[in-house]
């Protein structure tokens, strides 16, 4: 499998506020992925179902 890094942005969040644990819950509850960090943001991606 290989990542591409073209796929759309949901939203970009603050590391700050993950590292908080403010964002990290209901990123996991509605199945995102943070795919890349940059500087002081998070990219926040869809997840694709996963085929185990």
């Amino acid at each position: 499998m290989e990542w591409s890094t073209s796929r759309p942005v949901l939203m970009e969040v603050p590391i700050s506020q993950m590292c908080s644990g403010v964002v990290q819950p209901w990123i996991e509850e509605l199945g995102y992925w943070i795919l890349n960090q940059s500087d002081s943001k998070v990219h926040v991606f869809r997840k694709r179902n996963q085929e185990t």
